[in-house]
């Protein structure tokens, strides 16, 4: 067994913790984590899905490849006729991003949420079957995902009853759509519905864009791919202009909101002027679950390999390296971001049952909870992927010159999930709808209205905006009344900075209430993220508290500092917004910065085990320094090899531009002699 095998093995000797039961819990119980790790199985021995050549093939080859692995997911499916979440469980553990996942994600959920049952009884089936393959057409070459600012029109044509798809600009054309470029055959089209000159706002429609025979593009279409980007190129983001594209009256969802043959537009009783809005907002919710996904990811691979890297000496004498990890200042960088996984994976678990708990209430009719849930989800996406997207690039750094490799794993995964921060809305502008919430929220506090629970904390303006920190001892700072009275307490202050700034320039400079929104986005921003992180650690903390009646001592145990820690880590990464109002004293501040030292010194012994709690194989992490065997170093010479550039001596283009280099200067040489 070599060094860093022998290491690896060792690390896990020393976990405080049953690792089995962790993974149980993160899956949702031992049957679920059978069932992935079979999945896990089946892919690593499929041909298809295998990922060595992966970091070698272009673009095009990879796309290719991709499509084949889509294929076989659908046929593995019904051959062994699986259910929606064990097909989930298969595409989640091919270990590549596939054309044809955004279907599932978004295209479907569409359909489901905003047509009726009729149209679903059509659509439905031919899109499970994947007869119908689906992408999502909102976001426009000139509007990113400004829902308001769309331009594609939907005008209601009265002589043949249908409805008439068209983009009047060049800024109106669809562009990004995952599985526009070259899969999808559907797609769900965001336009304003337009009856007799009247615009009625964005509604949805659902369009065929490619012949069901031949796959092209149908007439008065014009579509393709956007082109390479940073990442995520197995996906076919593409682009699509409407040229007076007509389609039947009934291909407009109408769930909520209907047109009838004489072009009568009905809304129902209880409908929202937002629910076009509802795939969006699924979206987003997928997104938030996904930045631990990929954070986990990093800091699996990351901390494995700090764990068998060896670098510097004890002493002039010492023959024995130090392992990486067992630096404070590796720790300081990787440990925050592995409590911060633990916590976006219960954040995400608290989002899902936010959205189900919506999606069921609007089934009946009730939106009453649609504005809290699109204001937190929108921050949450904001946030959550910011710090992951960050997250991964501070854990590619810790691995030296070879995370650089895109061997590492750590590289492709950065490009790949670093869209996310502007997929759905560009994180700081997409972070302003939770702060207009949480300003109309803090008005309404204030003017004696019960609120949500989520910000139910703006209702004690009065005691929050001049307590101080009760903490008496350094001890007193993990205590999780202390820390979430300390993250309400900035996130009150930053809310009515906010709404103060607001008030002041529709006051003093007579602006308009959404000009003096605009002027006052920085302090906007920091409200809607001090709110965020406050969401974030009260879900941590109550996904914790019902862990606690149930799971083993040492789950709890290892549960709890991670929890701690990750308190204590966001409050000093911004430790002026809980001193700005005095909260805290300087000789709190120091305990502070004690007691998140000591929280990672806790978590050392536990940082393998909590990586591999997770559960992520090797033919998912593709990583040559994040492999569970610890055989980094003979896994980076075994990449190597497959490099097309060694497969041939000497190397392509050797003869046309190497070796008539060397000659010349040879015989320039030679000539002076």
């Amino acid at each position: 067994m070599s060094q860093t095998a022998n290491d690896l093995k060792n690390e896990r000797t020393k976990s405080t913790f049953p690792v089995r039961e962790m993974t149980y819990l993160l899956n949702g119980g031992k049957n679920q984590t059978e069932r992935k790790e079979y999945f896990q199985k089946l892919c690593e021995n499929e041909p298809v899905f295998d990922n060595k050549e992966n970091y070698f093939l272009s673009r095009s080859e990879r796309f290719k490849r991709s499509t084949k692995k889509f294929l076989r997911v659908q046929e593995l499916r019904h051959q062994m006729n699986l259910s929606e979440s064990d097909t989930w469980l298969l595409i989640s553990n091919v270990g590549d991003d596939l054309a044809q996942t955004i279907h599932n994600l978004a295209f479907l959920p569409n359909l489901k949420s905003l047509f009726s049952e009729e149209q679903q009884r059509y659509w439905v089936p031919l899109a499970e079957s994947y007869r119908v393959i689906g992408c999502y057409a909102q976001t426009e070459l000139g509007h990113g995902s400004n829902v308001r600012g769309i331009e594609t029109t939907a005008t209601f044509i009265p002589e043949t009853d249908e409805f008439e798809i068209h983009s009047p600009t060049l800024t109106s054309t669809k562009w990004w759509p995952g599985a526009l470029g070259r899969v999808g055959n559907h797609a769900i089209v965001y336009a304003r519905l337009i009856i007799s000159g009247k615009d009625y706002g964005v509604h949805n429609f659902i369009v065929q864009i490619r012949s069901f025979d031949e796959h092209k593009p149908l007439k008065g279409m014009t579509i393709g791919d956007i082109g390479p980007k940073l990442g995520y190129n197995t996906q076919d983001n593409g682009y699509i202009r409407f040229d007076h594209v007509r389609i039947p009256r009934t291909n407009m969802a109408m769930k909520y909101i209907t047109v009838d043959r004489n072009g009568n537009y009905s809304v129902q009783k209880k409908s929202n002027s937002k629910i076009s809005y509802i795939g969006m907002l699924y979206l987003r919710s997928i997104i938030v679950g996904s930045a631990k996904l990929s954070l986990s990811k990093a800091c699996t691979i990351a901390i494995r390999y700090s764990a068998v890297r060896r670098q510097g000496f004890n002493d002039a004498t010492s023959n024995s390296e130090h392992q990486v990890l067992d630096y404070p200042l590796l720790q300081y960088r990787l440990f925050p971001l592995l409590a911060t996984a633990y916590a976006f994976h219960f954040t995400g678990e608290a989002m899902k049952k936010h959205f189900e708990l919506l999606a069921s209430q609007m089934g009946q009719g009730d939106m009453s909870m649609l504005q809290e849930v699109h204001a937190t989800s929108s921050g949450l996406k904001s946030v959550c992927t910011q710090i992951s997207a960050d997250g991964i690039e501070v854990c590619r750094r810790a691995c030296g010159g070879h995370g650089y490799l895109l061997s590492s794993g750590l590289v492709e995964l950065f490009g790949t999930y670093v869209q996310v921060c502007t997929a759905e809305g560009e994180n700081h502008m997409i972070i302003q709808q939770t702060s207009r919430y949480l300003v109309k929220a803090l008005d309404q506090a204030r003017n004696g209205t019960k609120l949500p629970p989520g910000c139910s904390y703006l209702s004690q303006e009065k005691y929050l905006s001049s307590a101080r920190c009760p903490a008496k001892s350094p001890q007193d700072l993990r205590k999780f009344d202390v820390l979430v009275e300390a993250y309400a307490h900035r996130a009150l202050i930053q809310i009515s900075l906010a709404s103060k700034s607001i008030e002041n320039y529709m006051k003093n400079q007579k602006l308009s209430f959404e000009e003096a929104f605009n002027q006052s986005q920085i302090v906007i921003y920091r409200s809607a993220y001090a709110h965020c992180m406050y969401t974030i650690l009260v879900s941590f903390i109550n996904a914790f508290e019902k862990i606690k009646k149930t799971e083993n001592k040492e789950i709890y145990n290892i549960l709890l500092i991670l929890c701690q820690s990750f308190g204590l880590y966001w409050m000093q990464h911004d430790i002026g917004g809980f001193m700005e109002a005095g909260y805290l004293s300087q000789e709190q501040v120091e305990w502070l910065r004690d007691e998140f030292e000591k929280s990672l010194r806790e978590i050392r012994p536990n940082a393998v085990g909590l990586v591999d709690a997770f559960g992520h194989s090797d033919h998912v992490l593709q990583s040559t320094l994040g492999r569970y065997d610890g055989e980094v170093y003979k896994a980076l010479w075994d990449s190597a090899q497959l490099e097309p550039l060694n497969q041939r001596d000497p190397v392509d283009g050797f003869d046309e531009s190497i070796k008539p280099l060397i000659n010349q200067l040879y015989k320039n040489q030679s000539s002076k002699l």
